[in-house]
């Protein structure tokens, strides 16, 4: 809502004002535009219109200010609908976080819930972090597997890639001829323990990652996942996150 509505203001800037006045703004103008078609046909993620705003910002200061000097009565009026939108955005959000947030985060905002325990309940991972975190720190580096987050890994290296990279299990089983080959290119490198989150990799499994794999790569990931080279040590029980160990 808010960008087609500072499109808008745009529009009026370009047709009632002369913006040979305002050095910059027709850039500014045509970026913000080409960036929200990018966004549009792209990956319409809300957190990566956050550059968007600051120079939608920027758009909407210059109509105020040109149209003040145009005709008071748009210029206030201009206002009032950014007004109103962002009003409606806050009001979105405070809708989601009191009803549809889990876990809901009050409690931890208000000091009923310790950090900890929040994150624990949001991040299936987190106690495998702590874990990794406590026990081995800078010691050794930790291979990602169906994990691309490396929020509260602190203490640690790992090997891993973002959300929008190939996954690193591929990289190493492209550039190494057979799984034998790729475990010793690990233990070289000090690596020596391997985080599963097989829980998040089932949420894109079919649409994202397999579908990367040749047939024999598929089948190398497969073996490697349920190697006897890997020992699960932490946590106990059959969590779908956890640690293993390079024998």
């Amino acid at each position: 809502v808010f960008f087609p509505l500072a499109l808008v203001l745009a529009l009026l800037l370009f047709f009632l004002t002369d913006t040979n006045k305002l050095p910059g703004i027709k850039t500014v103008i045509f970026f913000a535009g080409w960036y929200y078609l990018l966004w549009y046909f792209t990956y319409q993620s809300n957190r990566f219109m956050i550059p968007l705003y600051a120079l939608t910002a920027l758009i909407i200061v210059a109509v105020a200010v040109k149209l003040w000097h145009y005709w008071k009565p748009l210029s206030w009026l201009s206002v009032m609908l950014i007004v109103l939108n962002c009003i409606y955005g806050s009001l979105w959000s405070v809708r989601w976080i009191l009803t549809e947030a889990q876990p809901h985060p009050l409690p931890v905002v208000l000091g009923f819930e310790s950090r900890d325990h929040y994150l624990r309940k949001a991040l299936n991972y987190y106690p495998c972090a702590q874990w990794l975190n406590l026990k081995v720190g800078n010691s050794a580096k930790v291979l990602f597997v169906g994990e691309h987050r490396g929020y509260y890994f602190s203490k640690i290296e790992f090997l891993g890639s973002d959300w929008y990279d190939t996954p690193y299990i591929i990289h190493l089983i492209r550039h190494t001829r057979d799984n034998d080959e790729l475990f010793d290119w690990l233990r070289q490198h000090k690596v020596r323990y391997v985080l599963m989150n097989l829980s998040e990799l089932r949420l894109y499994y079919e649409k994202y990652f397999k579908p990367r794999f040749t047939d024999e790569e598929l089948r190398r990931f497969e073996a490697f996942i349920h190697s006897e080279n890997l020992h699960r040590i932490f946590p106990p029980g059959t969590s779908q996150t956890f640690i293993c160990e390079i024998k």
